[in-house]
């Protein structure tokens, strides 16, 4: 691979990180959440139903997306309404908001996961695709093993709207 094509493939890997890494990072804030909330854990528990529901439907969206106007401005699209979702988490006063803006930010995320492997067909020759294909597997098996212990890093430093800035920050990098 030329020094370009790996820049595409970190890009494409933190791409496809971005939503297994939404979904784990802030379940270490979830008892955090509930007594900021006044609320019980299955509340919580909702605004992670409402956040796979929005990935499940986002990829539906994404991917026609994509091809009528290209990988580029579908991704920084959804990478705005992801950020912005994000920031948004910060600010909901009500564990319904909560479930909303997840619901929304999912949608924003998961465009990452479904265009980096139309990046990956479109750009890279057949010989290359397997080995990239495998590296972002391998990728979107890590990334919740991992978020886990960076949302508890998180929380060791702030409160429980700190994983949400964290999430909107990799937003504002990638």
């Amino acid at each position: 691979f030329s020094l370009v094509q790996w820049i595409i493939i970190i890009i494409l890997s933190l791409l496809t990180a971005l939503e297994p890494l939404s979904i784990d990072l802030y379940l270490p804030g979830f008892l955090m959440i509930s007594e900021a909330f006044s609320t019980d854990d299955a509340a919580v528990q909702i605004s992670l139903s409402t956040f796979l529901a929005g990935f499940a439907i986002g990829q539906l969206l994404w991917g026609p997306l994509a091809d009528r106007f290209g990988r580029k401005k579908p991704i920084l699209v959804s990478l705005i309404i992801f950020t912005i979702a994000s920031v948004a988490c910060i600010y909901v006063r009500t564990i319904e908001q909560l479930w909303v803006v997840r619901f929304i930010q999912a949608i924003g995320g998961c465009a990452g996961v479904v265009i980096s492997r139309a990046v990956v067909t479109d750009y890279f020759d057949k010989s290359q695709t397997l080995k990239i294909f495998a590296l972002l597997a391998l990728i979107m098996g890590v990334a919740p093993i991992v978020a886990p212990s960076i949302g508890n890093g998180v929380l060791a430093l702030f409160r429980w709207e700190g994983l949400f800035g964290a999430m909107a920050a990799m937003g504002i990098l990638l």
